[in-house]
């Protein structure tokens, strides 16, 4: 069965295309392994659309242009933690796979109902107070400024460790988490 995105490639869209976006919105524990075919829809969609690309010729760049967590309270929460370590995870994941943007979707909540999932996309709530992803966001974009991404190494510790290595002015610097949120 063919679906959306496989039809446009199908019909000779690939040629016209300066690059392919889509919107991987991450949910709630959307890096947490395992990382295969039944891994959370950021994984699952990169590899997908990756995939896609190659198999019509490959060389087009790849573009996030919506990406975010909601921070609203109802169903399957996210909290502002959570928020804020996902978005630096979504930015530190489109620098490995070579995605070439990713966007924020909203900077600026659309209400104030905590309840409400579409009210509280924003990096900041409605009456302009950062949420805790802004500090978060700042931090790795003001480090990753500038600096070319080398690779990942593996620690091998058991505990789903990440680790990326970019190069800053000549000198490594490394960001890393874990999945368990202990060394």
């Amino acid at each position: 069965k063919d679906d959306f995105a496989e039809l446009l490639f199908q019909y000779g869209s690939y040629p016209f295309m300066n690059s392919f976006s889509y919107h991987p919105y991450p949910e709630k524990n959307a890096f947490l392994p395992p990382y295969n075919e039944n891994s959370p829809k950021i994984y699952v969609a990169e590899k997908y659309f990756s995939d896609l690309i190659l198999k019509y010729g490959g060389w087009k760049n790849r573009k996030w242009t919506e990406t975010g967590f909601s921070t609203y309270s109802s169903s399957n929460p996210i909290t502002e933690d959570e928020a804020a370590e996902g978005a630096v995870k979504t930015f530190a994941y489109a620098d490995l796979t070579n995605v070439s943007d990713a966007y924020i979707y909203q900077l600026l909540n659309d209400g104030a109902d905590i309840n409400e999932k579409e009210d509280n996309w924003g990096m900041f709530t409605d009456d302009m107070m950062p949420k805790k992803s802004v500090p978060a966001v700042t931090y790795f974009n003001t480090k990753t400024n500038g600096a070319t991404l080398v690779g990942n190494i593996d620690l091998n510790k058991g505990n789903g460790t990440k680790c990326l290595v970019y190069n800053k002015d000549g000198k490594p610097m490394l960001f890393a988490w874990t999945d368990s949120g202990t060394f």
